[in-house]
């Protein structure tokens, strides 16, 4: 009886009731077990770690070395060339310059009288060295940057060759200063090709005038992911002031514009008593997820890594490494990671 009831009214229904009895059908398709297979999905995507940012509208001072995803190579020569050949040219041009104009305005003194001689030999001088060292060193640091920086002449015996530069060098840090627990943390970058030579680290402080650490490692033999430790060196960190490190590859020490960098900044932020103690109760397999949430960029990077280090077949640990690194728009670095899941 019930079922011919079904079947009579099912004649005379108006708009309204079928769209009632389509929400009733929608919601017993949302409940069948194909769509309790994509909550399982989605669970498994919130449990990717996900690095909330200490301050979101801070300048971007990242710098990384290589081949421009937008614009190419040209983008490096012309940031080189700008930044420190241009500044590198100025400051020679100014005190050649000003020696010059003082050397040849004295000479002429002599004859032309000593006041009208030496302020004409200054301003020229002056007007020589910011115009023609400015636009000299420009100009050597786009061409020798694009060329030189390129390859490295090595010499063996009679002969030279050929040693390319790495196409990529990526410092693992976030675009804007992140932060660190450690008074001396762990430095880790990608480099996509090996480099035979020595490669320059240096930390500065943002501001100060000299280094505070300055010092060479070994090229890597191949490509992947490299780490460098302050505690190695016994340098540290003082709380609450902003570093920026560098790792360089110097394919010609006479001409700097060509070097091959990598940067990023850094800052110690001691963690408050309750959030220590939150980090304490953390299992060590499970910190980065909280360092992550917290804000720590860089103790976060080194849990995870360290962990990829210890079970390089762990589709999951990098697979996270993955999901942090294009968080922050490190794509080429994270794609390595992708390549050795891919691989194995």
């Amino acid at each position: 009886m019930k079922s011919k009831c079904v079947m009579r009214q099912s004649y005379d229904l108006p708009p309204l009731t079928l769209l009632f009895f389509s929400f009733v059908v929608a919601a017993a398709y949302l409940a069948c077990p194909a769509f309790a297979l994509n909550s399982e999905a989605i669970s498994a995507e919130k449990n990717t770690p996900v690095y909330q940012m200490p301050v979101k509208d801070a300048e971007i001072l990242r710098r990384e070395g290589g081949t421009s995803e937008k614009n190419g190579a040209a983008n490096r020569g012309l940031t080189r060339g700008l930044t420190r050949g241009g500044n590198r040219a100025l400051s020679r041009g100014l005190t050649r310059g000003d020696n010059r104009g003082l050397s040849r305005g004295l000479t002429r003194g002599d004859n032309r009288g000593l006041t009208r001689g030496d302020n004409r030999a200054l301003t020229r001088g002056l007007t020589r060295a910011l115009t023609r060292g400015d636009n000299r060193a420009l100009t050597r640091s786009l061409t020798r940057g694009e060329e030189r920086g390129l390859t490295r002449m090595e010499n063996t015996g009679n002969e030279s060759i050929s040693v390319p530069i790495p196409s990529r060098m990526v410092p693992f840090a976030s675009e804007r200063t992140g932060l660190s627990l450690s008074s001396q943390p762990v430095f880790r970058w990608y480099i996509s090709d090996p480099w035979p030579g020595k490669m320059e680290f240096t930390l500065n402080q943002v501001g100060a005038a000299d280094p505070i650490l300055e010092t060479y490692v070994d090229g890597p033999d191949q490509a992947g992911v490299y780490r460098f430790s302050l505690a190695d060196y016994k340098v540290s960190l003082r709380p609450n002031v902003e570093y920026e490190w560098f790792l360089v590859i110097v394919p010609d020490p006479n001409e700097r514009s060509a070097d091959f960098l990598a940067s990023a900044t850094i800052k110690y932020v001691p963690p408050p008593d309750a959030l220590s103690k939150h980090f304490g109760d953390t299992p060590e397999d499970r910190l980065y997820f909280v360092y992550a949430q917290t804000g720590y960029w860089y103790d976060m990077i080194e849990n995870l890594s360290r962990q990829i280090d210890a079970a390089p077949n762990d589709h999951a640990l990098r697979s996270h490494r993955v999901a942090l690194l294009k968080q922050v728009n490190l794509p080429l670095a994270a794609a390595y990671d992708s390549k050795m899941i891919s691989a194995r």
